[in-house]
């Protein structure tokens, strides 16, 4: 799914959708500690029936990552999202890969992870131990922003550059 793709969900407000049906759940634990009542019990039934049904469970899944997406894009239109590396390996790895989408900052190393993915732990430690002492020392990273589109590997919190990452930003 793309950040700015709001055509796909029309002119819903995903934040203010999730937000309502936050509420209903609340409403339905509410009504569940009143006395008994047929009126009530009725009530209960119908709204946990909507919140129980497997549609309203996906859309509640689809709303909620509309909501994230409006969120980190709110953020990188404001100018919160920047991305910078250290020093390459020879593959052409960063030793430290930065991404602050404020107010988080993350740090990484895809040099350490390339190196733990090839099985190769003993260098992987000693490049881990090199950075720990370069980073007790002070290092500095340029940050660029974050472009929505062509940056959208670093979007992921999940993600690590690596050299095939970088060649999808290409």
């Amino acid at each position: 799914m793309a950040i700015f793709d709001n055509v796909r969900y029309g002119q819903i407000e995903a934040d203010a959708h999730q937000t309502t049906l936050h509420l209903l759940t609340e409403v339905a634990d509410y009504l569940s500690r009143l006395p008994a009542h047929p009126k009530t019990h009725a009530m209960i039934q119908k709204v946990q029936s909507h919140l129980d049904n497997p549609k309203a469970k996906a859309q509640n899944a689809r709303l909620a990552m509309l909501a994230e997406d409006q969120t980190l894009s709110a953020k990188i239109q404001s100018g919160d999202g920047f991305k910078g590396t250290s020093r390459l390996i020879p593959s052409g790895a960063p030793v430290i890969a930065a991404r602050l989408l404020y107010p988080k900052l993350r740090l990484e190393s895809p040099a350490v992870q390339e190196l733990l993915n090839a099985g190769e732990q003993l260098q992987a430690d000693t490049l881990s131990a090199a950075i720990g002492r370069a980073i007790a020392e002070g290092v500095t990273i340029d940050l660029s922003p974050i472009h929505p589109i062509v940056d959208h590997v670093w979007l992921d919190p999940q993600a690590v550059m690596t050299p095939s990452h970088k060649n999808e930003n290409a």
